[in-house]
């Protein structure tokens, strides 16, 4: 930008001078125009950015997800996520496995609620460091973390958890009174005695030896320590992501970061002062493809254990702790590859013990004693049928080397993720994957597969009939990461509750999940995408034979439903308010024209797209390379095929095709 260019502020502009009054007729440096024209908005808001005459001095976390969301352009399929329901999503989700860990840790406790724990707490039965440890150990993943909005609601749930358990204490133990936190609006709302709004407020002095003196009042400096300290163990023992984009890793691991700098501190030197160390904790967040892996959850690590005597779980566990801790950048470096180190001699003992791989050992083996069998019969009639051995065992061999080289070539493991062995916080002593206490998220719709990738996770997740629909292996991903009880909350379409094409991802959830809670969110939740969701709330355990649904503007009005009866009953879950004008519409349509579904199958309703991008849905893939017949007659032979772009409001134009049930096969 040129120096000393100056542009006048135009006679309309929101720029304001320090007394709260517009300027009119003046010049500014064209520097100073920007950062001034930026300094009039409120960007600490979810919406439209709004003018204000005083500046705010944090930034929500929330802005970056929505300026990365837009620079993404969803092209992952992924949408930003309002935060009144990422705020509803993690309180209904990571309270409920609060009191799952709390139960599971002492036995004889039957607590229903966060209330039922903090009345055990409060009567002594757990002392403060020990019911923060139970709180400090519990695990939440979101698989597509994308910008992080889920983690960053998720902390502020946390940290608001233990204020209503009355165990937030500071760095002696000693809980911290009169403080009230909440979550108020997808942020964390902190009120001390009186005060509705804490501030950290230092005074900065200037001395005549050119330094500067910054004086806290000891409690603001106690709660400001406390809370910085608190969101520091949460966010490196409890928060993880995975994401295949790795802007979004990046944008997410800076939104962890800024929620630790709301809260930094300087400490107390004798020399200096300084702010408080931000740790590593992008460790926890990681890119990669959360539904594909080379390795299944349950492979074992035990004999490569066994087969390196320095190699243990615990030393894993160690240098991921000392990586999250450390300042030095030169320990920083050590750490990490040690730890590359170590996930690299899992792979490679895993990728010995790979099913293929063992075929093929086997095979091979099998080979060499055939043909020293062959030797022993030489000019014999039996040598023949040793021959027909050897051929048969090595068109085997040669089939596993095919299959063994297309698994290691494909290109999309390029970005496989590594469950089984990439977060040691959730492997036991002896290695074995135990999963996490908690999954929350929203996982991207659409069909984005295609070529091998398609065939792999087709093979790998069942809950797709026709088009793989990610929502939906993502909620088969969360049934298999998850520990045994624990939660997970999932937007997801509504259309898998009646969609024919559904039909097996709808018996998953009914059949091998606990619903506990279906919430309908409203239309237009989402603004780039003309899409119908639901929050589905679930628990890896035994099917119940009910569970509730309510709307999430209006979460008191609650209904309950039979699991069995779920899908029939499932239209008075979305009601349909019309006027008197409309439903004479609609009745005189009704006596006056046939019903789709009485004259064709219907296939596809309305299929999710970005408005104004992409494409709508394409015809299905099972009538593509099939035969079209024209000038055809419906009969026992041929089908009448009536496509999407057949349909017309209020009418349906055929276009004389046909299919011959031969085509069919």
């Amino acid at each position: 930008m040129e120096d000393g260019l100056e542009m006048p502020v135009y006679n309309r502009s929101k720029i304001r001078n320090r007394d709260g009054d517009r300027l009119k007729g003046e010049k500014l440096s064209a520097l100073e125009y920007l950062l001034r024209f930026l300094d009039a908005y409120n960007f600490n808001t979810e919406g439209t950015a709004e003018v204000q005459k005083e500046a705010k001095t944090l930034i929500n976390a929330s802005v970056l997800g929505r300026i990365f969301e837009k620079i993404n352009g969803y092209k992952d399929g992924s949408f930003f996520t309002p935060g009144y329901i990422t705020e509803y999503m993690c309180r209904e989700t990571i309270r409920r496995a609060v009191v799952q860990k709390f139960n599971e840790t002492y036995d004889d406790w039957e607590c229903e609620t966060i209330d039922d724990v903090a009345a055990k707490i409060s009567r002594h039965e757990v002392p403060y460091d020990k019911a923060n440890e139970v709180v400090n150990s519990i695990t939440i993943c979101d698989p597509a973390v994308g910008s992080g909005h889920f983690l960053v609601s998720a902390l502020n749930e946390l940290i608001a958890v233990k204020s209503d358990l009355r165990i937030f204490v500071d760095e002696d133990n000693h809980r911290i009174r009169d403080v009230e936190i909440s979550v108020d609006n997808d942020e964390l709302s902190i009120a001390v005695g009186q005060d509705p709004f804490f501030e950290y407020r230092v005074h900065s002095e200037w001395k005549e030896n050119g330094t500067i003196e910054r004086t806290v009042g000891p409690d603001t400096q106690r709660l400001q320590k406390a809370l910085f300290r608190e969101k520091n163990i949460l966010i490196e023992n409890c928060l993880f992501g995975v994401d295949i984009n790795p802007n979004s890793v990046n944008i997410c691991r800076l939104r962890l970061w800024i929620e630790l700098l709301k809260h930094a501190y300087y400490k107390e030197s004798t020399d200096f002062q300084q702010l408080e160390v931000l740790p590593n904790i992008d460790i926890n967040i990681k890119q990669g493809n959360s539904l594909v892996s080379r390795f299944d959850l349950d492979a074992d690590l035990s004999q490569i254990l066994a087969n390196n005597d320095d190699l243990t779980i615990e030393e894993y566990k160690q240098a991921v702790r000392s990586y999250k801790e450390t300042g030095d950048q030169a320990d920083k470096r050590a750490l990490k590859e040690q730890i590359n180190s170590i996930k690299e001699s899992f792979s490679v003992g895993l990728k010995e013990l790979h099913p293929v791989r063992q075929k093929l050992k086997k095979q091979r083996e099998l080979l060499v004693k055939e043909e020293a069998k062959l030797d022993l019969f030489e000019g014999d009639k039996k040598s023949k049928k040793e021959q027909k051995k050897i051929k048969k065992t090595k068109k085997k061999i040669a089939k596993l080397e095919d299959e063994l080289e297309e698994l290691e070539n494909a290109t999309f493991f390029d970005q496989a993720f590594e469950w089984r062995f990439e977060f040691p916080e959730v492997l036991d002593e002896d290695g074995n994957f135990t999963g996490f206490d908690a999954v929350i998220g929203n996982p991207p719709y659409g069909t984005l597969f295609t070529g091998k990738l398609d065939t792999f996770l087709r093979e790998k997740f069942k809950t797709s009939d026709y088009q793989i629909n990610s929502f939906s292996i993502f909620v088969e991903l969360s049934k298999s990461i998850l520990n045994t009880n624990s939660y997970c909350s999932f937007i997801i379409l509504t259309s898998w509750i009646g969609a024919k094409y559904d039909q097996s991802f709808r018996e998953f959830i009914l059949n091998e999940l606990r619903i506990k809670k279906v919430t309908v969110c409203p239309k237009n939740t989402f603004e780039d995408a003309v899409v119908e969701t639901l929050i589905l709330l679930y628990q890896k355990a035994i099917p119940a034979q009910e569970f509730i649904v309510n709307h999430i503007k209006n979460i008191d009005d609650v209904k309950k439903f039979e699991t069995k009866d779920f899908v029939e009953e499932s239209h008075k879950i979305f009601p349909i308010h019309l006027s008197r004008f409309e439903l004479r519409l609609i009745k005189k349509i009704q006596n006056n024209t046939k019903r789709l579904d009485d004259i064709a199958e219907v296939v596809w309703g309305v299929k999710v797209y970005e408005k104004g991008k992409g494409t709508p849905p394409q015809k299905p893939s099972a009538s593509k390379n099939k035969i079209f017949h024209s000038n055809e007659k419906e009969n026992d032979t041929y089908l009448k095929v009536i496509g999407g772009r057949d349909i017309d409001r209020y009418e349906i134009n055929f276009k004389d095709k046909y299919l011959s049930i031969m085509d069919l096969g």
